[in-house]
């Protein structure tokens, strides 16, 4: 998954937030659990050398954190065969493919009711990508006719707000469902040398100035999105 970035607002400063250590362990977190190097010196490069000045205006990934969890969520009921005793009662599994005839019914995602779809080859699969994002969303309407982009943004921001509350906790147990094992793993080294050091990471006066989709896409079995969140937030570092 290949995010797509605009230009962000102007950064801005509060001197309230100069506290202590150099703030900026959650953006570090994310960059360093999910991102990779690259990319994250492109987003974060120039927010953490600043002293305890914060992150001002941002542009923060679903893909740290929530968008593990979307896009696992969004793309489990393409893969594989349904399974009986997947839930309580020892029903089938409402994850996978069920045929019937030359069609693939899928169960609902981030839309309302099940959906068909045609069987396709590999020959047909659509290249995923490069599009635009209008014909990302066409792509994925093609096997998930229920697809809302509004309702899709909608979750992603349910998400953002219970990563970034369950961070300010330290408290990992609380969301650890909504990333990787990877993520998680980074953010538990992030507490622990938060722990060490005895301080405490502050996320405060947060406000969402956007969440937009800017690329989407499928390439027959699974589905991809991603969301940009614009927010402006103090970020800063007290003592525990």
């Amino acid at each position: 998954m290949k995010p797509t970035y605009k230009k962000s607002p102007a950064k801005t400063t509060n001197s309230a937030a100069r506290q202590n250590q150099k703030g900026g362990s959650f953006g570090r977190g994310l960059m360093g659990g999910l991102l990779g190097g690259a990319l994250g010196g492109l987003l974060f490069g120039s927010m953490f050398g600043a002293g305890g000045t914060g992150m001002g205006i941002l542009p923060i990934l679903l893909l740290a954190g929530g968008a593990y969890f979307l896009f696992k969520r969004f793309s489990a009921g393409r893969r594989g065969q349904s399974t009986a005793g997947g839930f309580p009662g020892g029903g089938p599994s409402q994850q996978g493919f069920q045929r019937e005839g030359q069609q693939t019914v899928t169960p609902d995602v981030f839309g309302g009711g099940k959906h068909t779809q045609d069987s396709f080859s590999d020959s047909s699969t659509p290249e995923i990508g490069g599009n635009l994002l209008e014909e990302g969303v066409y792509q994925i309407r093609q096997y998930d006719r229920d697809f809302d982009p509004k309702h899709f943004t909608e979750v992603a921001s349910d998400v953002f707000f219970q990563v970034q509350a369950g961070w300010m906790r330290r408290d990992l147990d609380s969301y650890r469902h909504l990333l990787g094992e990877q993520l998680a793993g980074e953010y538990a080294d992030h507490f622990e040398e938060m722990k060490a050091k005895g301080i405490i990471n502050k996320l405060e006066s947060i406000a969402i100035r956007g969440v937009d989709i800017v690329q989407a896409g499928s390439d027959g079995s699974e589905d991809f999105v991603t969301v940009k969140f614009t927010a402006s937030l103090l970020d800063y570092n007290v003592d525990d």
